[in-house]
């Protein structure tokens, strides 16, 4: 196969994985977002990727954003929403934020492939992405998924929120 065929190959996969998410799911996801006092993001390997991704836009939209594990995080509390992305919900570390997350009074929202697993017995709100079938190796249809469904969230939050694309560009880095 050519890498056009390959190509054609994952979008195929990302339509059909992205066409059977539950949009009241990623609706009550969008509101938790804008309801939160702050918004704490974690995720390990390439899902920690595509989360970061939307943790930047989600500053960029004016909302108080975080990702878990860098040294400017505050402590998380009563009002914050920690959104973690994991295919497979059974990542030890990430289960110990959710712990934490929980045990401080903040929500727990989970994006995950598998809604039946150990992060998502501790979550708030589970949105699942149906992401099982791939002939793409490890979780990369997941982490694609992910990252395009957070692209689609911020479009939600944008059309809901009083930021436009003038204001989400002032907050653009500018240090670069």
């Amino acid at each position: 196969m050519s890498v056009g065929d390959y190509t054609k190959r994952i979008i195929a996969e990302l339509d059909h994985c992205l066409g059977h998410l539950d949009e009241a799911e990623c609706g009550r996801l969008g509101e938790r977002i804008l309801a939160a006092r702050r918004v704490f993001l974690a995720g390990a390997g390439r899902s920690g990727l595509a989360v970061r991704a939307l943790a930047m836009r989600i500053m960029h939209l004016g909302l108080t954003a975080h990702v878990v594990g860098e040294v400017t995080t505050p402590a998380i509390g009563i009002g914050d929403l920690l959104l973690v992305n994991s295919r497979g919900g059974e990542t030890p570390s990430l289960a110990a934020a959710a712990r934490q997350a929980r045990s401080r009074g903040a929500e727990v929202a989970l994006v995950t492939a598998i809604p039946g697993s150990s992060l998502a017995s501790q979550s708030d709100l589970v949105v699942r992405i149906p992401a099982a079938e791939s002939g793409q190796p490890l979780g990369s249809l997941f982490e694609q998924a992910s990252l395009l469904l957070f692209d689609a969230l911020v479009l939600w939050l944008l059309e809901r929120s009083s930021a436009d694309e003038g204001a989400m560009a002032s907050r653009h880095a500018n240090l670069e």
